[in-house]
């Protein structure tokens, strides 16, 4: 089995990935995609 990621969008408050796991023939067994926020770690100190 291949699982491969790759980042779709990147932006400065929000990023967007997919994956894809695929057998020995190429068949694709599963697919999934993830949108996560960013916050910038000097935002998160001054709290």
């Amino acid at each position: 089995m291949v699982c491969e990621g790759k980042v779709v969008h990147k932006g400065r408050t929000l990023a967007v990935s997919e994956a894809a796991l695929k057998d020995a023939n190429g068949k694709l067994l599963a697919f999934g995609t993830e949108t996560c926020s960013i916050f910038p770690a000097a935002n998160l100190a001054a709290r």
